[in-house]
């Protein structure tokens, strides 16, 4: 002959993080430099895309950006995107000029 009364909250399941697949590199910076000059990447953009489809839009910075050490004088190089997420990385590259 007991009764009791009690509340349940019903919370939605966590959603899962998306698992990165690959970035593209969809608005090229700055690819024509002069001996001397710093890199520039404000105009770069990236496409992060995941496993399960989804798409996401990032900037380009500079810290994604490797090979630039080695740009010594004139010519042709090509740097690498290093993008990080949830320990997944996402590489590709482009192409500069510098010129003296």
């Amino acid at each position: 002959g007991f009764t009791t009364t009690f509340f349940v909250n019903i919370e939605e399941p966590p959603k899962s993080t998306p698992v990165l697949k690959k970035i593209t590199l969809i608005k090229q910076p700055k690819t024509q430099y002069k001996v001397g000059e710093w890199l520039d990447t404000t105009e770069g953009m990236l496409l992060r895309e995941y496993v399960d489809g989804t798409t996401a839009e990032i900037t380009l910075v500079n810290s994604y950006i490797f090979g630039w050490e080695d740009v010594k004088g004139p010519g042709k190089y090509t740097l690498t995107v290093k993008y990080i997420e949830n320990g997944i990385i996402a590489e590709t590259t482009y192409d500069i000029t510098v010129t003296g």
